[in-house]
């Protein structure tokens, strides 16, 4: 039972370590490709995402991905990408 709650905890810290290094990534891209170009593209992103959300509502076929329109909620902290909502505001403060 240790080892599944250990294990539970190991993939928070993990998602979070995760979660942070895309924020630095975008800073990267933003700076190298300029910071409305990189906005631009988590834009198309999102767009692409609830297309095929939409398109896809009877299946997960985003699932492997960690890519979900919802933010917030317990299950956040499993997550390996930030909301883009997150991201571009982020950006924007550059």
């Amino acid at each position: 039972m240790l080892q599944i709650i250990v294990s539970i905890l190991a993939s928070i810290v993990i998602s979070w370590f995760s979660r942070r290094r895309e924020f630095g990534a975008d800073a990267f891209a933003a700076k190298v490709y300029g910071k409305d170009s990189m906005i631009g593209a988590l834009q198309a992103i999102d767009r692409w995402v609830n297309r095929a959300q939409f398109e896809y509502s009877g299946q997960d076929a985003l699932a492997t991905m960690k890519i979900s329109g919802k933010t917030g909620g317990f299950m956040s902290l499993f997550s390996t990408h930030p909301p883009i909502e997150v991201r571009i505001a982020a950006l924007e403060r550059l």
